[in-house]
């Protein structure tokens, strides 16, 4: 039962970062169509190694922020 475990976890590379290129991330970012279509003051994203993404967006002088969430691709 123990091999059948470890064979498993085999299948898993948890070493492996899916991490998302830049551009590739700006674009589905954009095409989510969440981004206000003005100025903005600030963009914040943050980018997990499984691939998956948080950003939010500030337009100038926003006390509050909107954001979203990719999954990974």
């Amino acid at each position: 039962m123990a091999k059948e475990t470890a064979e498993a976890r085999s299948d898993v590379d948890t070493d492996r970062d899916r991490y998302p290129t830049a551009v590739n991330l700006l674009r589905r970012i954009i095409q989510e169509g969440e981004l206000p279509t003005g100025p903005i003051e600030r963009l914040e994203v943050t980018c997990l190694a499984s691939g998956e993404a948080t950003y939010r967006v500030w337009e100038p002088r926003s006390e509050d922020a909107d954001g979203g969430y990719l999954s990974a691709p």
